[in-house]
């Protein structure tokens, strides 16, 4: 990948645009689980409100699972009608690196019947629950590219780790388009601009994370979630919801989801506002191929 500008001088965000309790209670092996399609409808309206008020009317772009596609067509039809891009999250909010190669292929098919169905536009984009691949996942990355023109699963701090990751994996048509990332304190785990990492880190700490990773020509690409955008608890799975889960389980799931659900979910929209004073809006992921990759 070769920068196009001197200098990146726009912001991207993304929405990773699942259901969280739905795909909770299915992670937990919950019986006739369903979409809570009212509160993805409500978290897109506030979504798309505050594009229209804090990035100039840019559209986005929301990686969309393809479950949502398939109960609600209609939110997703909605999103495509507002002008945002839909990409693919996959059919279900799984973890990529731990699903059988056909399986992969067949639900990555089906996620984009569905979402292009409901958006009556065609899906360019993939990004993987969890960001849950790697170099590793060779014969997972061919599919990707069978069916996307880029992929954003990744994240990067160093460019060239990016050409290093398409070289290895002798990738010839995707485009990659990480999400950067910062070293922590801790082995092996980087925080990524976006999602926990953006509520806990200060406002000047986030400023910084976009400056370095611009002079490091990596694309400030955010994601976000749903349920980050309301402290309601919208989202959250109920003790009794979770009857069916063991004891141990169901307590533990119950003090986690306040990760999620709570801790600091009302910085989110005074950050972005913030943010969006200092950077551009770049409008939606796959626009940016246009703009400063060079295919």
């Amino acid at each position: 990948m070769e920068i196009k500008t001197d200098k990146i001088n726009e912001l991207f965000l993304t929405i990773d645009f699942e259901d969280f309790s739905f795909d909770l209670r299915r992670f937990l092996g919950i019986k006739n689980v369903s979409i809570n399609g009212e509160n993805l409808l409500r978290t897109y309206l506030k979504i798309n409100n505050f594009c229209k008020s804090n990035l100039n009317k840019q559209k986005i772009t929301f990686f969309c699972t393809g479950i949502i596609a398939e109960q609600f067509p209609y939110i997703i039809d909605l999103i495509s009608r507002d002008g945002h891009e839909i990409a693919c999250h996959s059919l279900y909010h799984d973890w990529v690196n731990k699903t059988p190669l056909k399986k992969f292929d067949y639900e990555i098919a089906k996620a984009i019947d569905n979402l292009e169905k409901a958006s009556n536009k065609k899906v360019r984009g993939f990004r993987a629950p969890f960001f849950s691949i790697n170099e590793h996942n060779y014969q997972h990355y061919k599919i990707i590219e069978k069916y996307f023109e880029y992929d954003s699963s990744l994240h990067i701090n160093n460019l060239n780790q990016i050409r290093y990751f398409k070289d290895k994996l002798k990738l010839e048509s995707l485009e990659v388009l990480p999400v950067p990332s910062i070293n922590t304190f801790f082995n092996n785990y980087h925080f990524k601009l976006g999602g926990t990492a953006f509520k806990l880190l200060s406002q000047k700490k986030l400023n910084k994370f976009i400056e370095t990773s611009i002079n490091n020509n990596i694309i400030p690409i955010i994601y976000l979630h749903p349920y980050e955008f309301f402290d309601d608890l919208s989202f959250y799975v109920t003790k009794k919801q979770m009857e069916e889960v063991s004891f141990i389980k169901k307590h533990y799931w119950l003090l986690k989801q306040y990760q999620w659900h709570k801790l600091g979910n009302k910085t989110v929209l005074p950050k972005l506002n913030t943010i969006f004073k200092i950077y551009k809006s770049g409008g939606s992921i796959c626009d940016i191929a246009f703009k400063y990759v060079k295919i």
